[in-house]
């Protein structure tokens, strides 16, 4: 049977539609990633190790796919996967579930929990001397396992990978909605929350990255830590400063005798968490503007990134800083009002 031209063509560019092309520094990676929605593209995480995309797909499921070079003395899949399981080990319990072919490919496929009730699913494999990674996460129910195969399957059966001929720059990775969701989450806030903490997280979301500063400008405001399930009266605020250009941030705090630098301290933080700008005769107002000195930072698509990974973002409340403690038993939180 001669099927019709117009018939081939249409077959085709159905095919093609169906794969998913992303695009690192070196490598370009297709895979048919129907019913998943891009949450964020290509992006270095450190180094030469880069995730080439973001997804999200019904059921809270999530997937990203990485891309690095080899670690030190590995030279196969088995070596590579070895090394994957000791390293994700140190953080919870692996099961490996295909050790050397999965999907019709040279790739491993593991299992271990996940955080706030959910699971996770690695798959290793190698591409000219390339490390290639995809990572699913989903709520940990009955019938996560089932799906995570299914879909993983899909994926991985239909993934290709080529070297680009010529390299190309990539932004830092951003933090993503699913880490502001889970620190919302464990702070218990909602909707209609209106303390401090929420209320800059709610904030932080919808921001962009800072500009408009094309030379260092210091800022005072107030800054705390964190942890998550432990009452939030019981952490106090200190007053500190960020000084801020396009492409560089610093982060401080001030030295503070008793007395007048201590009443100065309460007025920063009583102004920042009521939502006012500062008193400009403030004493630590005062010194924050005559700082200077920063550290370059990593341009995300909606943050400026620092190089301990916090995360700077222009708001409604002025400059907002969020990062995660070790073990993200809680995070960093800074707030600092501008003109």
């Amino acid at each position: 049977m001669r099927w019709p031209l117009a018939f081939l063509l249409s077959l085709a560019q159905l095919s093609a539609a169906e794969l998913t092309t992303m695009r690192g520094s070196t490598l370009e990676v297709m895979a048919d990633l129907t019913g998943w929605s891009q949450a964020q593209g290509a992006a270095v995480l450190r180094g030469n190790y880069e995730r080439l995309g973001l997804f999200s797909a019904s059921g809270g499921r999530a997937l990203s796919l990485q891309v690095d070079d080899l670690p030190p003395n590995t030279s196969d899949l088995n070596s590579l996967c070895s090394g994957a399981v000791k390293s994700y080990s140190s953080k919870a319990p692996v099961k490996m579930l295909v050790r050397e072919q999965f999907a019709g490919k040279p790739a491993c496929l593991f299992t271990l929990p996940g955080e706030m009730g959910r699971r996770d699913y690695y798959v290793e494999m190698l591409f000219e001397g390339r490390w290639i990674e995809l990572h699913y996460s989903a709520p940990d129910n009955s019938g996560a396992g089932a799906t995570a195969a299914e879909s993983l399957t899909s994926i991985v059966g239909s993934l290709t990978a080529k070297p680009l001929a010529q390299t190309s720059a990539l932004p830092v990775a951003d933090i993503t909605e699913d880490e502001i969701g889970m620190a919302e989450k464990r702070q218990n806030c909602g909707p209609k929350s209106k303390d401090f903490v929420c209320r800059a997280l709610t904030a932080f979301r919808t921001g962009v990255r800072p500009s408009g500063r094309p030379r260092p400008v210091g800022v005072a405001g107030a800054g705390m830590v964190i942890i998550f399930g432990m009452d939030i009266g019981t952490l106090e605020p200190v007053a500190t400063y960020m000084v801020i250009s396009d492409s560089a941030v610093e982060l401080g705090g001030f030295e503070t005798r008793k007395g007048d630098d201590e009443k100065a301290t309460r007025q920063i933080i009583r102004d920042v968490k009521s939502g006012k700008h500062p008193d400009d005769n403030n004493v630590f107002v005062k010194s924050a503007r005559t700082l200077t000195e920063t550290t370059p930072a990593g341009l995300a698509e909606k943050s400026l990134v620092t190089t301990t990974r916090g995360y700077v973002r222009e708001t409604s409340m002025g400059l907002v800083f969020l990062s995660f403690t070790p073990g993200a038993t809680g995070i960093l939180l800074g707030v600092y009002p501008t003109p």
